[in-house]
This record gives structure tokens, C-alpha cells and sequence, in this order.
């Protein structure tokens, strides 16, 4: 792994501690910015996908369309013995817990850069 995926995730040399990966809107695995920085760590990797209310608000149909992205990506990732972790809430307070329950050193993911997705996670 490079110095400079190191430093873009903030993680030190020694560090062996797992990865948040929270997907939000962007499911896929491949070409995904963010799953590679974190497969290039050689750290374990705990995928994760909150309910949250940026995702509450949304209309019936688009929860309904994201709901079947959802289940395709878990089944995808129990297919490469991994498993989706599936949250509801606030989504930094859902992921505090989660560092605090896994012991994760570092949450990485796509940013989403609309107005409401930004104000869901605060800097």
C-alpha cells in the first residue's frame, strides 16, 4: 500500500484495525474509489449501509429501488464471505456506535455532495 492511501485514510503503518465502508448511494464494487483505498490498506474491511434520514425522506419508489440495490450488494458480499452491516439512525451517531462495537480505526466512503447528504454528517 502506498504512503499516500495511508495518509488519504489517515492510518498509521502499524495500524490493523478494521475499515467502515459505508455505502450510501454508490453500491457497486467495482470501480469504487473508496473500496479500493481500503483493500489497498490490507486491513479488514466491514461493510456498512444506514437508514438514515437522508435516505427517510426519499419517495416511495426510489426506497423501493435503493431497497433492491441494498439486497443485491448484501448477497453479492455474502457470495465473497463478507456481510453487509445494516443500520437505522443518525447516521455519524450509527456510525460512532459502530467504531465503539468493531473497534474500527477508520470509516471511509463516497462523499455525497448534495446539500441535504452533507448536513446529515457533520465535519
Amino acid at each position: 500500500m502506498t504512503a499516500f492511501v495511508r495518509r488519504r485514510l489517515g492510518i498509521a503503518m502499524s495500524d490493523t484495525s478494521p475499515i467502515l465502508l459505508w455505502f450510501r448511494r454508490d453500491l457497486r464494487l467495482s470501480d469504487h474509489p473508496a473500496l479500493s483505498a481500503a483493500c489497498d490498506t490490507g486491513r479488514p474491511i466491514l461493510p456498512v449501509w444506514i437508514l438514515d434520514e437522508v435516505v427517510a425522506r426519499h419517495g416511495a419508489c426510489p426506497k423501493w429501488r435503493l431497497g433492491l440495490g441494498v439486497e443485491h450488494l448484501a448477497g453479492v458480499l455474502a457470495g465473497r464471505d463478507s456481510r453487509l452491516i445494516l443500520r437505522r439512525g443518525k447516521a455519524v451517531d450509527v456510525l460512532r456506535d459502530l467504531v465503539r462495537e468493531t473497534g474500527a480505526g477508520a470509516v471511509s466512503g463516497r462523499v455525497s455532495t448534495t446539500p441535504t447528504a452533507r448536513r446529515a454528517i457533520p465535519p
